[in-house]
């Protein structure tokens, strides 16, 4: 389940209930990112929670892998594997420029709610 609010500057805020598989959320914010460059969707600010996953950057090779028992996700960035527990709850800002004024809002709603 998802809660969807619009915050000032006409900005979404999304927070799901259940977990989002890490794979699923970044194809997600990849599109989501070409359609506010192309002017087509608005920034978005998602709270989300995903099961345990690896991210893999550019530098990650498979024998640095000591554990691999977790799904292995290419980040596209730099680095080597960073593990992402599933009780890491992490939010992804979507838009061509981090808003600061937009996580303000998002933080304040947030802490407002909770």
């Amino acid at each position: 389940m998802n809660t969807i609010q619009t915050l000032p500057g006409d900005i979404e805020l999304r927070i799901s209930g259940e977990p989002v598989p890490y794979r699923e959320a970044l194809a997600e914010m990849t599109e989501r990112n070409a359609a506010i460059a192309a002017g087509e969707a608005r920034e978005l600010i998602w709270f989300l929670e995903h099961p345990p996953v690896y991210t893999a950057g550019t530098s990650a090779a498979v024998s640095d892998l000591l554990d691999p028992r977790f799904e292995v996700v290419e980040a596209g960035r730099g680095g080597r594997y960073t593990y992402h527990a599933r009780a890491s709850a992490w939010s992804m800002s979507c838009s061509i420029c981090a808003s600061a004024r937009a996580m303000r809002a998002a933080l304040s709603t947030r802490s407002k709610a909770g």
